[in-house]
């Protein structure tokens, strides 16, 4: 997935990122993992990409903290 990926670029991507949360089809990924169970919340925190991580965090629509929780194949959570 291109968001999964962008998720976890430096903070000269989060530009590119910004706009593509802008775009409802992106906006619809964030909750959504990929082979390993990861959403894209847990590629960011794992990189340290700050920026992205906190850009991703304001775009999710979901304010229950849900994302925060989930578990990879591997139990982790972004927080992890």
């Amino acid at each position: 997935m291109r968001l999964h990926k962008l998720s976890s670029t430096s903070i000269k991507n989060s530009v590119h990122l910004e706009q593509l949360l802008k775009q409802p089809i992106i906006q619809m990924q964030l909750t959504k993992t990929d082979s390993f169970g990861n959403l894209p919340l847990h590629y960011s925190a794992q990189a340290g990409a700050y920026a992205a991580l906190e850009m991703l965090l304001e775009s999710n629509q979901d304010t229950s903290g849900s994302d925060l929780l989930a578990s990879n194949c591997n139990g982790r959570t972004p927080l992890h």
